[in-house]
Formats: C-alpha cells, sequence, structure tokens
C-alpha cells in the first residue's frame, strides 16, 4: 500500500514533500500517512484497495498473455499465484477487498506490544515522541478517512503476535493457517478453539442489550463440563430469553427513547456539561 501511495502522491497535498520518502524516518512515515489520508478524502477510503485490485488484474494480465494459448478462458495456468497486501489501515478497504475476492480473500492481524514497536523505531534513530505519535495516528484517527487500524483487525481471519521471543511459534501456526486455507490436510480444532467456539454458542443464548458473553469449562482432553452466559432477570422471576413471538416488555422497545438507562444517562451527560460550560 506504501508503494501505491508514493505513485499518487502528487494527487495529495504531500506532493512537494516526496523528497522525504527517500529514507525511512519519522518524517517519511508521516508523509505516507497525510498522503494516503488525503486519497481517501478525495476519491473514498477504498480507494488503496482499489488501486491495489487494479495492480493485480493487470498483473494477471500479463501472466495471460505468457499461456500458451492466451484469451482462452479454458485454460488455467497451473502456477496459480496468491497476492499479498501490506498493509491495510481501514475497515472500508477490507470490505471492498472482501466484495472483489470473495472466500478467496483473508485477512491476517499482525499484533505486538506498544512499547516493542516504540523499541523497534527507536532503534532505527526515531525519537520516542516521534515514535508513540506515529502509533497513535497508525492506530486510529477521529476523521472519517484517517487511518483506523484498531477498527479493521476486528476483521481479521487470523492473529500474528509479532514479538521476537514467539517467532519460533509462528512457522507453525502460520503453516497450519495455510494448511486450512488451501485444504492440504485433515485438521480438527484444538481444544481451545473447540471451547471458544462453544462458548461464543452459549453466547447467542443471552437476550441482554448491550452485549452477549459466553463461557465454557472443560477439562484437560477439551470435554465440555458446563457453559453458560450472562442474561437479565425479567420482572417477576425468570428471563427474557423466550419462544419467539412473545411480548419483550422492556423499555427499549417500548419508548422511542429507547432504555431508560440511556436516557437517564443522556441526561446526566447533558447536566455536567452545563456545569462544566459555565
Amino acid at each position: 500500500m506504501s508503494d501505491i501511495i508514493k505513485e499518487h502522491m502528487d494527487k495529495t497535498n504531500q506532493s512537494e514533500n516526496k523528497d522525504k520518502l527517500k529514507v525511512k524516518s519519522a518524517n517519511s512515515i508521516t508523509t505516507l500517512q497525510m498522503a494516503g489520508n488525503d486519497l481517501r478524502e478525495k476519491y473514498g477510503n477504498e480507494i488503496l484497495s482499489l488501486l491495489a485490485v487494479y495492480k493485480i488484474a493487470n498483473k494477471r494480465q500479463e501472466k495471460v498473455s505468457e499461456w500458451p494459448f492466451p484469451g482462452s478462458p479454458e485454460i488455467v495456468p497451473s502456477n496459480r499465484i496468491a497476492y499479498m497486501i501490506d498493509s491495510i489501515k481501514h475497515p472500508e478497504e477490507i470490505a471492498l477487498l472482501r466484495m472483489t475476492y470473495g472466500k478467496m480473500f483473508f485477512v491476517v492481524g499482525v499484533l505486538c506490544a506498544e512499547h516493542t514497536r516504540i523499541g523497534r523505531l527507536t532503534d532505527n534513530g526515531m525519537d520516542k515522541d516521534e515514535a508513540q505519535k506515529i502509533i497513535q495516528v497508525d492506530k486510529r484517527q477521529e476523521e472519517q478517512f484517517g487511518q483506523q487500524l484498531d477498527k479493521a483487525l476486528q476483521f481479521a481471519d487470523f492473529f500474528i503476535r509479532n514479538n521476537e521471543d514467539t517467532f519460533k511459534d509462528l512457522e507453525t501456526q502460520i503453516k497450519r493457517f495455510l494448511d486450512l486455507i488451501f485444504n492440504i490436510e485433515t485438521i480438527t480444532p484444538t481444544v481451545d478453539e473447540f471451547a471458544m467456539h462453544t462458548a461464543q454458542s452459549a453466547a447467542l443464548k443471552s437476550a441482554c442489550l448491550s452485549r452477549q458473553v459466553g463461557a465454557a469449562i472443560t477439562n484437560d482432553d477439551g470435554d465440555i463440563i458446563s457453559t453458560g452466559y450472562n442474561d437479565v432477570p425479567k420482572a417477576g422471576g425468570g428471563l427474557y430469553r423466550s419462544e419467539y413471538g412473545k411480548k419483550d416488555h422492556r423499555c427499549a422497545y417500548l419508548s422511542k427513547q429507547g432504555c431508560s438507562n440511556d436516557v437517564y444517562k443522556r441526561e446526566l451527560k447533558k447536566d455536567l456539561s452545563e456545569i462544566l460550560a459555565d
């Protein structure tokens, strides 16, 4: 994605700063961040993904011309290629790529402790305050067209913890993930994965309006001992979870203003704002 931003720098407000990109520094990273924001603001939040799709399509077209029978849709090359896009910073970029490639598109979220990231940047000669600022911009910006890495990460299919002390463990995890994608062999869920699946299923039983939380207890062999979930006490006894079609008398459904708790919190917020303003 950085290369794509560089190719289209002349369409951004950072075109005069292009020389800063020759050496990796706080200035070069900030310039790329701002240029990416400019492109999103001008052409839409999914523009970088559109340009990535365009580049991949062109590369595939070049491959077609190299086949024994150019232009023949029946001929499929044996050496099919998977393309990696590094790196996506906005959820709308992910949405467009999913729409384009469907089930052939996978998002890998790379996570790293903030102090480790700062250490890596400062090891390359960057000031600590500059490193922290870059990480915060990378993580989340208030502007709709800004970088929103924390939101984009929520759509990941697989997570990698990029700490040096876990690097040896990554190879096994990544290989298993790729084997699952390409259906190399029959792979069953781990004990933890099956327990999390069960906990997620249990969460669906909750009728709580704010969040549904499930839990599962297993033994060492992964056998389910018990499941649980949060729920809401019902006036007169019992819970609100019931058969479809029965009336739910909670105020969130009866009042146009919504939940009385939320209404009261909004009133408190308004009162506090007025007091602080005075």
